[in-house]
């Protein structure tokens, strides 16, 4: 559980003496700390959510700032991230999913790709990948095409 990584590593971050490590763990777990006493569980899902949200946010500043404490605090937190859903995989899932549809919609194919990815997919990349995908079958492009004219 990335959770647990995180403590550990704040942890061992304290008996070393590695400050910087040790705020920047700090800060984020009593975060989740304290969603955790607001009743919100810390699973994978929860802590990928933030630490989407904490990284944008930070990268966000870097890109008005140029001040390079964001940037490395962004480059610091991407270590936890679990790898992400390859292209490949995703296209594969994708034309899977509509050689199985009789109908296939860009709203049930990335209904399928949540369901099975969860947080480890990139929504943008995967509706662009399903857009093309559809794009192929179809020959045209597909961002207005109504289901019932799929076919």
């Amino acid at each position: 559980m990335i959770y647990d990584q995180m403590k550990e590593d704040r942890n061992s971050a304290r008996r070393s003496g590695d400050k910087l490590t040790r705020d920047r763990l700090t800060t984020f777990v009593g975060e989740i700390e304290t969603a955790t006493k607001n009743g919100i569980e810390p699973d994978d899902a929860h802590i990928i959510s933030r630490l989407k949200k904490e990284i944008q946010c930070l990268d966000e500043n870097y890109r008005l700032t140029r001040q390079d404490e964001f940037k490395d605090e962004a480059v610091f937190l991407n270590k936890y991230m679990p790898q992400m859903a390859s292209e490949s995989d995703v296209r594969a899932t994708v034309q899977r999913v509509i050689n199985a549809s009789d109908v296939p919609t860009i709203g049930a194919i990335m209904k399928t790709l949540k369901t099975e990815y969860g947080t480890l997919l990139d929504g943008r990349i995967a509706s662009v990948i399903v857009k093309e995908e559809l794009e192929t079958i179809f020959g045209r492009t597909v961002s207005g095409l109504c289901p019932c004219k799929a076919k």
